[in-house]
């Protein structure tokens, strides 16, 4: 009723998506997290792509798609996990639109358990960097594509390329914290140009590693708040409290850091193998207030052995840390200490929630 008119109106329109809801929303303290995550991607993301004229991706569910568009575009090709992104992409290379409707909502279930979380996050990761694979050389050999298409369509294809870089970082403080505490320290004025004398920089003075900082400290400071601004702005347009979704939001920080390396192992498999990857399907309850009942479920999962590399991560960022603060390199705490946390708790949880 709200979709099928649109396809009448535009005889190349491919696909029709709508907004994501979410049914158990409030069912813990993980699904309200992740909630927050998924309307990043429907409420910022998707609309602001769709808005800008960018490349669109079919989400897998909640969506329209014209049959003579799929078979144009080369049909379902299961090359990849992430087959809708792949779809979706090849469909508006052969010139296809795509819709996005963020008032129209799909209702559906978030993971409510860590085992189902990392599963989920893990097939997405590996899925859309092999998409990325097989679909960024297109971008760059299609005359008709804008400059700022293949720069969006580089950022969105690799997007979950942040996990490696997540691990490496947190790997990264570690190593510096053992090898050279004083080079990851950014208390002392040699991490500042030319050091402060009366409020004055001397540039002329600067060292090649004061003139790096200078260069990236804008960069990391942006990088920071811009999570925190889409996710605040996401309860702002639905007119959630703020204050009410504080832990929400503690729980999303604490999410992205845990399964940075889960994820990380996901795409690996997308970089490093040609392998067909199974896929694996991601529970679905129906059942929205039993939270007792959850490990009794026919499609609870199995926890696999990543969550030993987490205890072990979480191990090593324990003792980094401690060495940290023997060496008084009090900043570098800020990178170990959220990673550290994250990795426990993930860990912790995955065998206490797997089935």
């Amino acid at each position: 009723m709200r979709t099928l008119p649109f396809f009448s109106q535009d005889e190349r329109l491919g696909i029709v998506q709508s907004r994501w809801g979410h049914l158990n929303r409030d069912f813990n303290i993980l699904t309200r997290g992740t909630a927050i995550l998924m309307d990043i991607h429907f409420i910022i993301e998707q609309a602001g792509r769709y808005a800008a004229g960018l490349f669109q991706n079919f989400n897998g569910s909640g969506g329209v798609l014209r049959k003579k568009a799929i078979l144009e575009a080369g049909g379902w090709q299961a090359d990849t996990l992430a087959e809708d992104l792949d779809l979706s992409y090849r469909m508006q290379l052969k010139g296809w639109h795509v819709l996005y409707l963020r008032g129209l909502q799909s209702p559906g279930e978030i993971p409510p358990t860590i085992p189902n979380y990392k599963q989920q996050q893990s097939r997405w990761a590996c899925g859309s960097l092999r998409a990325a694979r097989k679909i960024i050389p297109l971008l760059f050999t299609r005359r008709e594509i804008s400059v700022k298409q293949r720069f969006q369509g580089l950022i969105h294809l690799t997007g979950y390329f942040i996990h490696p870089l997540m691990t490496f970082s947190f790997l990264l403080a570690c190593a510096s914290t053992f090898l050279n505490p004083k080079s990851v320290s950014l208390s002392t004025s040699a991490n500042l140009p030319g050091g402060i004398t009366g409020g004055v920089v001397s540039v002329v003075e600067s060292s090649p590693q004061d003139l790096i900082w200078l260069f990236l400290v804008p960069f990391i400071f942006l990088c920071t708040i811009a999570p925190w601004v889409s996710a605040i702005t996401t309860l702002r347009i639905q007119k959630l409290s703020l204050s009410h979704n504080l832990i929400s939001l503690l729980a999303l920080y604490v999410l992205g850091f845990g399964t940075s390396l889960n994820n990380t192992i996901g795409a690996s498999r997308a970089l490093f193998s040609d392998r067909a990857w199974e896929w694996t399907r991601t529970p679905k309850y129906a059942d929205l207030q039993n939270v007792s009942n959850m490990r009794a479920k026919k499609y609870q999962i199995a926890s696999n052995n990543v969550w030993l590399l987490e205890l072990a991560f979480a191990g090593i960022g324990i003792l980094a840390s401690s060495y940290a603060i023997k060496t008084l390199n009090f900043s570098v705490l800020l990178i170990l200490i959220p990673f550290t946390i994250a990795y426990a708790l993930v860990s912790l949880l995955t065998v206490q929630q797997g089935g």
